[in-house]
């Protein structure tokens, strides 16, 4: 980590306020505790969690500055006092069906700072549709509203749709973690014979199985040819050197071997793996801002979770998509900053839903796919 650059200014004032200036954010993301205690003289013992309680503050705001910079783009918000407004309660017209946004939660203990994820939720970020699978949508409209369905798969790990002329896509199947039982789909039995658009649009307000069902209907319609496909270790295609900081969203075990490659690689995960290279997933705000390099897994896309995240590595040179749900759009893709794709083209059908009936997963998959890398911009 990089030590308190000389741009930055800090007084200490009644229990140890910081105020931070400086005109890089990656800088500030890069501060830790230790940064604090070295620019304030040092700290008396029993003031060293104060240091702790300060990098909070600085990342809690890191993450206020990201939120709001991102709905400001959006059109959200026309200022920073409608979004402070938004936060106070107060009616905004981003707010969904008109509801009164919840009161700030923080603020009043150091140790219940909101996540970037919790502030989107309070001002209604997240009921808007994500703009990602609607961009998707609108490159295969013109072919989707000729196709039908006839076949679903929903597996334990991977969903499958197969269309009427025997496209298929997958996606993965995403569950409500709510749920103590098993899901169920309350439309089952009634979904051949549907046409793709009426699927779309009902994915995009359904639960999780109706995202993952979505989500591999636009993969079946995925073009051939935009851009050349290489087949291969996605390894071998990254762009990445011994000075990279590289953030990977989504534990993929065979890309670990990163870590011999470049200076550091830190690993966002939303469960616990016992592994000290991961970080919890509500992270991301204050990592991917500070990596050269981001992989992206391509569940962000099915869970909704891509449009924020893609907002977090404007700093980074290579950014990859990567996973079986990775919907193969280069084109679409080229307008958010994506740099490299990594998915599957369908080898075998019938193979491939046999082993998702089944239950299996991505090492299942075997010649039933072949793993294909779309370079998008070098």
């Amino acid at each position: 980590m990089p030590g308190l650059p000389d741009s930055h200014r800090l007084r200490q004032h009644d229990d140890y306020l910081i105020y931070i200036h400086s005109e890089d954010i990656n800088e500030v993301s890069c501060l830790t505790e230790t940064d604090i205690v070295k620019a304030l003289g040092g700290l008396p013992e029993g003031k060293l969690n104060c240091s702790v309680l300060g990098i909070q503050a600085i990342r809690d705001a890191v993450a206020d500055y990201l939120l709001y910079s991102v709905i400001l783009q959006q059109g959200l918000v026309k200022d920073r006092v409608q979004y402070e407004s938004a936060l106070d309660g107060k009616r905004g017209p981003w707010a969904p069906m008109g509801a009164t946004v919840p009161a700030r939660p923080w603020g009043e203990n150091e140790s219940n700072l909101a996540t970037l994820d919790e502030r989107s939720k309070l001002i209604g970020v997240e009921e808007r549709k994500p703009m990602i699978m609607q961009n998707l949508w609108k490159a295969v409209e013109a072919e989707a509203v000729r196709r039908s369905i006839a076949d679903i798969r929903l597996g334990l790990g991977y969903t499958a749709v197969v269309l009427d002329d025997g496209r298929t896509g997958v996606a993965y199947t995403l569950r409500d973690s709510s749920d103590e039982c098993c899901c169920i789909l309350q439309e089952a039995g009634s979904l051949r014979g549907r046409s793709v658009e009426s699927i779309f649009r009902q994915s995009l307000n359904g639960p999780p199985l109706w995202r993952s069902i979505g989500a591999a209907a636009i993969n079946a319609l995925a073009p051939d040819g935009e851009f050349p496909e290489s087949e291969g270790n996605i390894l071998d295609f990254f762009q990445v050197g011994t000075e990279d900081r590289v953030g990977m969203v989504g534990y993929f075990a065979p890309l670990m071997k990163l870590e011999h490659r470049v200076k550091e690689l830190l690993v966002l995960e939303e469960k616990a793996l016992g592994d000290d290279r991961t970080h919890p997933a509500h992270r991301a705000p204050h990592i991917l801002p500070t990596c050269s390099v981001v992989i992206l897994t391509a569940v962000s896309v099915v869970n909704g979770t891509f449009d924020q995240l893609i907002g977090l590595c404007k700093g980074a040179r290579e950014v990859v998509l990567v996973g079986p749900s990775t919907p193969m759009f280069p084109r679409v893709f080229a307008s958010y900053g994506l740099t490299l794709l990594g998915g599957i083209r369908i080898a075998d059908t019938p193979g491939l839903l046999q082993v998702i009936s089944e239950g299996g997963g991505t090492r299942q998959f075997g010649s039933t796919v072949r793993k294909v890398t779309v370079r998008i911009r070098a």
